[in-house]
């Protein structure tokens, strides 16, 4: 047996639609808040500075290092060597896969090697103005935006 339903009182009614409203609005607000902190990370971008363990990363004009972000793939050139592989992000956490890089000698492998090494420490990713910023423990590495936008 079903229980009778109780009528609700217009000042009852007046409340319940007062309440929806309100956790209406919240939850509007909680969805547009959302996580602001994602950092865009796709496109080409080349080393302005970094370092790794304390040890300045100076990027040569004529051999530059650059990233290219594309589909949770990156792939780049170190200065001596390509290197690619994969990653994930959530907001601004980043996590680098293995790094796969070809293996040419040349005269900038010490640069790439510190590179590199700060690259698999990295684990935020931030965009600011054109500039990104990868850092991890004991690594930070800069690039600008190598996109043309």
């Amino acid at each position: 047996m079903v229980p009778p339903m109780k009528t609700i009182s217009s000042a009852g009614r007046s409340y319940l639609k007062t309440t929806t409203l309100a956790l209406l609005v919240i939850a509007l607000v909680l969805t547009a808040c959302g996580d602001s902190s994602a950092a865009d990370v796709e496109g080409n971008w080349q080393l302005v500075s970094g370092n790794a363990g304390g040890v300045a990363i100076e990027p040569e004009a004529s051999n530059p290092l650059t990233i290219e972000f594309e589909a949770e793939t990156f792939s780049g050139h170190g200065g001596c060597n390509a290197y690619s592989g994969s990653y994930t992000q959530d907001g601004s956490t980043i996590d680098f896969g293995e790094i796969a890089i070809t293996q040419m000698a040349c005269e900038a492998l010490d640069l790439e090697t510190l590179f590199t090494s700060a690259l698999s420490n990295v684990d935020t990713a931030s965009v600011d103005g054109g500039m990104l910023t990868l850092s991890g423990p004991n690594s930070e590495l800069v690039f600008e935006s190598a996109s043309g936008s």
